[in-house]
């Protein structure tokens, strides 16, 4: 997948999403929202963005300026996102810890795909399968299970992006 680091445009020259301007953050989700637009060749654009915990946290909670504290950077973001502005849909935001120190050198990591199936597929080889229960005392049953799973399948990288550093 294409792997790149946010600009070092921050506070201090710092690539952190709490050290830049809400017009910054905007531009950085959008560059990685752009990546598989551009990289297919305009066939796949990404509707859905990844985020690590402590960041959407920090966008959810903070306002776009003191003199409007209603509005936070998340909302700003949901709004104004290249895939809501040219479809008129809005972008699926998820929320992951594992992203917390996915990034280079352990950084933050934003994600942003087209989730669809020709892009993304989830193997099932087998249906969940309940076993008989069982009784483990005179007041305890226990019913066991057994699923399989295949995992996730990558089908077509360049329709994801990552930015590190966020």
């Amino acid at each position: 997948m294409p792997t790149a680091t946010v600009p070092a445009d921050g506070t201090g020259s710092a690539t952190t999403f709490s050290t830049k301007t809400p017009t910054q953050i905007l531009r950085d989700v959008n560059a990685v929202l752009n990546a598989p637009l551009t990289a297919t060749l305009e066939t796949h654009i990404a509707n859905t963005l990844a985020l690590p915990t402590s960041v959407a946290q920090y966008l959810s909670s903070t306002p776009t300026s003191s003199s409007d504290l209603q509005y936070t950077i998340l909302a700003y973001i949901k709004e104004f996102n290249y895939y809501t502005v040219t479809t008129g849909q809005p972008l699926n935001i998820v929320v992951t810890r594992a992203l917390e120190t996915a990034g280079a050198g352990s950084t933050k990591r934003m994600v942003g795909y087209d989730n669809g199936r020709d892009v993304l597929q989830f193997h099932l080889p087998g249906p969940h399968e309940f076993l008989p229960a069982f009784q483990k005392s005179s007041m305890t049953w226990e019913v066991a299970g057994i699923m399989n799973v295949g995992g996730v399948e990558v089908r077509i990288p360049k329709a994801m992006a990552y930015r590190d550093g966020i």
